[in-house]
């Protein structure tokens, strides 16, 4: 029995001062959370903008042992139970059977096991401590903590302890000094040599907060009790970002999956998977689980649900406003596109190929005919819906749905909720030849494919979780679309767009840094002066140097010990005699100790 979010008066009047946790908890659960603040294992949050959200290793996003629904906003109320990947295709690597569903759905029917595979074959351990949710935050040495440790802590602002704060602040300190960048990690590689550099940084496009686990498939009892097939030998690396205090990025949540095929102990190297398909599958309880709507916009790659009863009744008391939940698919698989086609893949482009959009849009209606597959059964169910057809034959299927016009399409329920025009849900029908369906549970898979992988083959998908408040359940379609249409209009730029808006830290600038980093002169080229920054983690004998290209030291502008700390020197393009140096390309040297980083600056007369 899935549980509703309560507010009551007192509470909503709390919430100018403080975040509330709406949802239940056992005492058990509270007590433990509250007696053991250590970091998390096999759990993490994101919880830096409006929508919190709960994530376990193995991929499962929202429910966790009685908690951990996606909230929003921020913890007031549950709009995600729970989300999960799933992917389906034809694999020829000599097992049976060729045609093999893996991934995952609800906690008890996930199909992969945590960590990465070390080398064909073989996986880490995923009781290591290694194996866990690892998250960062550039500011966590001072940023004020309070209401992260409330997400992490499932508890309300009132109730975190100075312990609790500490041990976030420990957690994020930790997880920075092991950030698993060799293990697929993401960090500014300014050099692209793909090594993490003395110099480079953790994290993503400009993120307040990211979070980074991988999990695979090599289990073959774990894999085989989802879906009945063997496993492909997939390795999954999931990265989730988000921000704060940026226009229109206040009510998203960025997720990439990295599809790796490593292969089993088994798999040949000429080893391929045809037509393989990607299904994001979500069961959003938006507010009261029991009165849910949904539907999809193929243009904007979008699928979203939303409550048709005004107002929600978990949402009653907040003064009207009715959350819905959508996903959108930014970034789909590569594949061969003409010769002027150009796709994304790590947020730079590629000529020559494109991303798939969504290819279709299934919604499963509680009392509908379309129940999934029984666990641990082979079935075609997954195949049939990811093509974008109906899934009830034995073996393929080739049948469409139909709307209410007995119109085919892939995509169901694409009709404006707002005009009640097109296929919409909620009007007694669910299709032509279907049965009775009214407001109640929903769960959607947004489909993509297909796509090829041979062994050793890496694929990429970025999806953004988006939600909205709007007075009216149905207006909300309004809001997520014109969400969608923003995102994929300053999609994959995201660095770029945040940089425009990001503000001094409000606390002060840590004195230690974490990291010997060598910055970019500012402005660059120049004329006067330039300014270049610098950081050292220890206390050492630090040099920073002008040099001409033929290596010649033009300037010294620092040279001695210093303690560790931020420093900043500038440079007015003089040389040693107080000449003023002719125009050209000069190179920067900082040594601290054994460490050293060089950079290029240009003068300009």
């Amino acid at each position: 029995m899935k549980r509703t979010v309560k507010l009551s008066l007192a509470l909503v009047l709390s919430l100018l001062i403080l975040p509330f946790n709406s949802t239940a908890q056992t005492p058990s659960i509270a007590k433990r959370l509250r007696s053991e603040p250590v970091a998390p294992m096999s759990r993490n949050v994101l919880d830096i903008n409006n929508i919190w959200l709960g994530v376990r290793n193995d991929g499962l996003v929202g429910y966790y042992e009685g908690g951990w629904l996606v909230t929003y906003p921020m913890d007031i109320g549950g709009i995600i139970y729970a989300d999960n990947l799933i992917w389906v295709g034809e694999v020829k690597d000599g097992r049976e059977p060729e045609l093999r569903t893996g991934g995952g759905t609800y906690s008890s029917s996930v199909g992969v096991v945590p960590g990465a595979i070390v080398t064909k074959g073989v996986s880490e351990n995923p009781s290591s401590q290694a194996v866990r949710v690892y998250r960062i935050r550039p500011d966590f040495q001072y940023a004020d903590l309070l209401l992260d440790a409330a997400g992490y802590y499932h508890v309300s602002a009132s109730t975190v302890t100075p312990r609790m704060a500490a041990s976030v602040r420990e957690q994020y300190d930790k997880d920075w000094k092991e950030w698993p960048w060799q293990k697929g990690a993401p960090f500014v590689d300014r050099n692209g040599n793909g090594l993490m550099d003395p110099d480079e940084s953790r994290g993503l496009q400009n993120a307040d907060q990211v979070a980074w686990f991988a999990y695979n498939d090599l289990d073959e009892a774990v894999c085989k009790a989802f879906s009945g097939d063997p496993p492909i030998g997939l390795e999954v690396q999931v990265t989730l970002w988000a921000y704060k205090d940026v226009p229109n990025l206040g009510d998203v949540i960025f997720k990439r999956y990295r599809l790796i095929y490593k292969g089993t102990s088994t798999t040949p190297a000429s080893a391929v998977v045809d037509s393989m398909y990607l299904s994001q599958w979500v069961d959003p309880d938006v507010g009261d689980f029991f009165d849910d709507l949904g539907g999809c916009d193929s243009l904007l790659s979008l699928g979203y649900v939303f409550s048709g009863t005004n107002p929600d009744g978990a949402y009653r008391t907040l003064g009207g406003a009715n959350p819905a939940v959508g996903y959108v698919i930014l970034q789909g698989p590569l594949v061969q596109g003409s010769t002027n086609a150009e796709a994304i893949f790590g947020f730079t482009p590629r000529r020559g190929m494109k991303n798939l959009p969504m290819t279709s849009f299934l919604l499963n209606a509680t009392g509908d005919p379309l129940n999934e597959p029984r666990a641990g059964s082979h079935s075609y169910w997954f195949w049939n819906v990811a093509r974008g057809f109906m899934p009830f034959e034995q073996g393929t299927s080739t049948r469409p749905w139909s709307d209410l016009e007995g119109k085919t399409t892939k995509f169901m329920y694409g009709g404006d909720p707002v005009t009640r025009t097109g296929w919409i849900d909620g009007l007694g029908r669910s299709w032509v030849n279907g049965i009775s369906i009214v407001e109640g549970e929903r769960r959607i898979m947004l489909n993509t494919g297909p796509f090829g992988m041979a062994l050793g083959d890496t694929q990429e998908v970025v999806i953004a979780i988006v939600a909205s408040a709007a007075p009216d359940g149905r207006q909300n379609s309004v809001y997520l679309k014109n969400l969608a249409r923003y995102l994929h209009g300053i999609y994959p730029n995201l660095g770029e767009y945040v940089a425009q808006f990001k503000k001094e830290p409000a606390g002060p600038e840590p004195s230690i840094p974490y990291d010997f980093t060598l910055d970019q002169n500012f402005p660059n080229p120049f004329n006067p002066s330039t300014t270049i920054r610098y950081a050292i983690p220890i206390d050492a004998n630090v040099k920073l140097a002008i040099y001409d290209v033929l290596g010649r030291e033009t300037r010294v502008l620092q040279d001695g010990r210093q303690s560790a700390g931020v420093y900043s020197a500038a440079w007015d393009a003089r040389d040693t005699k107080n000449q003023l140096a002719p125009s050209g390309v000069y190179v920067y040297r900082l040594t601290a100790n054994y460490l050293a980083s060089t950079k290029k600056m240009m003068v300009v007369r």
